[in-house]
């Protein structure tokens, strides 16, 4: 499956800064080829493969945002995204969570985004959406 759209104008994906992030992708391919454009415009980029790591990452490591797909194995995107934000409940602090998904019929988006996410990109994931999304939230 293709995971990323054609994109045109390649200096419109960085940001102003270089950032920290984690990526959950359990689709090796996915994870490898939107780690390496995301490097190549200097961001630092964790990979996990599934929610929990997410969760046992956030414990350990600090992330500017985190880019996450909705269906992983152990704990999805929606049950990880909602551990988060109870964690953040208690401690005050917020951090970006962009849903990267094939989820894309007419309603996704709003459910994803109600469901605790901060922002949408659906794949095959267009680079230069993901950066403005990066862009606006972080």
């Amino acid at each position: 499956r293709q995971v990323l759209a054609e994109a045109d104008g390649q200096a419109s994906l960085s940001c102003s800064r270089n950032l920290k992030l984690l990526l959950a992708e359990d689709n090796c391919l996915n994870a490898k080829t939107i780690s390496a454009i995301l490097k190549k415009f200097g961001h630092k980029v964790e990979l996990v493969q599934n929610g929990q790591q997410v969760v046992d990452f956030l414990e350990r490591f600090g992330f500017d945002a985190i880019l996450m797909d909705i269906s992983m194995p152990i704990m999805d995107g929606y049950e990880t995204v909602q551990l988060i934000r109870q964690a953040e409940a208690s401690t005050g602090q917020h951090i970006p969570v962009i849903a990267l998904t094939a989820h894309a019929l007419q309603g996704d988006r709003e459910r994803i985004l109600n469901s605790g996410f901060d922002g949408y990109v659906a794949k095959p994931v267009n680079m230069q959406l993901l950066a403005a999304e990066l862009r606006r939230l972080v």
